[in-house]
């Protein structure tokens, strides 16, 4: 089964065979450009144009994965520290939890008290502090110094001391996160 017409072949190989050499060139030329362009404006084109876009595409995600790592940094420092890093040394979580205190206006009186366990946890014991104020210092300072509420005892004082006044005592605990020391954790 043939799909080109006969007549119409022979009569362009006549014409072909007509024309001159320098003429078959010239002709020759122009098919070529042409087939050229044509793939130039189907194929290397939208190809070319595809690409731009996909890179400025990716331009625009790589900005919003920096973005979201910097999100995630700050979650993290506000939680508590990231994992590359060591937490606040137990000699100074006694003194940082006062300043803490001290600058949330919870200083007394009666002062708090303020006591570093043989866990290097630090227990706080308010004798009658605001709720609302004692909530507020809690966040603030487990972001601040990376600690973690671990036990939380609280309890109502009569409404002659104050409304909204409470007995509170809390452990703040951190997670310990040591540099492995040098050749740690290799294989020889």
């Amino acid at each position: 089964m043939m799909l080109v017409d006969q007549p119409l072949v022979m009569g362009l190989r006549t014409r072909w065979a007509r024309l001159s050499s320098r003429d078959r060139s010239i002709l020759v030329c122009i098919v070529g450009l042409v087939i050229a362009a044509v793939l130039y404006l189907t194929l290397w084109l939208p190809a070319a144009n595809g690409i731009d876009a996909t890179n400025h595409e990716l331009s625009g995600l790589r900005a919003e994965h920096a973005q979201l790592e910097e999100l995630a940094n700050e979650a993290r420092r506000l939680r508590g520290g990231t994992s590359h890093e060591v937490t606040l040394p137990a000699d100074q979580r006694g003194a940082a939890v006062r300043r803490t205190i001290e600058r949330a206006g919870l200083g007394g009186p009666p002062a708090p008290e303020v006591v570093v366990d043989e866990t290097g946890a630090v227990v706080a014991r308010f004798a009658d502090v605001d709720y609302a104020g004692w909530i507020l210092w809690l966040g603030r300072a487990e972001a601040e110094l990376g600690a973690a509420a671990s036990k939380v005892t609280i309890s109502e004082l009569p409404t002659s001391a104050g409304a909204g006044h409470v007995r509170a005592e809390i452990t703040l605990g951190w997670a310990d996160k040591k540099r492995p020391a040098a050749g740690a954790g290799q294989d020889r």
